[in-house]
């Protein structure tokens, strides 16, 4: 592994550290969801959000002191990586997300939308991205490290959905965003694409219509996509070293 990813600290404690504070989110977000009512959504993502803002700043202070230049986390990006995701990739994801879908136009929620992915897209990309996937490097190989994480990262999401299909998106959108961060993404343009990719998911917080013809062949192009563009970065990390 190179010095990118060399740790100054003992991965195991501050791995224990991370579990931890991923599974009291979930324990956290169960608890209050039971209580306010599952149909309460935007007061129950206030109580998430400010969870997610406190780790957020946990998360920060753990990345600066894991790493002997956490700059480089934060800031050094590899520009032509972050050109191929904002030019192709996210416009290909926003085309094959609304393929079989009409928009109302009516703003609904917007802002709390923006804010939520917001905070959704920092809070996981340093937990999962910057903390969890950078300690397994100290135990797995680089494969490995991915594979697991992202696993975890799906797992994550099953109070999110239990359809298998969207899981398995999910697992490949995480082996993405990883390959983003290992290729120089810097942690912080890698929220900003977790933020765009939820942000489209969303819809935006505009009222989204689905036509009643539509399979599932949006999911099976997303998953496409996130194979292609995977296997892309996989092979242009592999040619940059030779």
């Amino acid at each position: 592994m190179t010095n990118f990813f060399k740790t100054t600290v003992q991965p195991k404690n501050l791995l224990l550290k991370v579990f931890f504070v991923l599974f009291f989110y979930k324990f956290y977000k169960f608890i209050i969801a039971q209580s306010l009512g599952h149909h309460n959504y935007y007061l129950l993502e206030y109580f998430h959000s400010i969870y997610r803002l406190i780790a957020i700043l946990l998360a920060f202070y753990w990345i600066s002191h894991l790493y002997p230049s956490p700059k480089k986390q934060f800031i050094i990006s590899n520009r032509p990586l972050v050109l191929l995701n904002l030019g192709i990739f996210f416009p290909l994801f926003f085309i094959i997300r609304y393929l079989n879908y009409d928009f109302s136009f009516h703003f609904n929620q917007f802002f709390q939308e923006l804010g939520f992915c917001v905070l959704v897209g920092l809070f996981e990309e340093f937990f999962f991205r910057g903390l969890m996937l950078t300690l397994f490097f100290n135990y797995f190989t680089k494969s490995k490290a991915i594979i697991f994480s992202s696993l975890i990262f799906m797992i994550w999401h099953l109070d999110v959905t239990q359809n298998h299909l969207e899981l398995f998106t999910i697992f490949l959108a995480s082996i993405y965003f990883s390959l983003n961060f290992t290729s120089g993404i810097s942690l912080l343009v890698l929220a900003f694409f977790h933020f765009l990719w939820d942000l489209i998911i969303s819809g935006f917080g505009w009222e989204v219509f689905k036509h009643p013809t539509t399979n599932f062949y949006d999911e099976y192009l997303r998953i496409a996509l996130l194979i292609t563009f995977s296997w892309f970065i996989y092979v242009y990390n592999k040619r940059k070293k030779n």
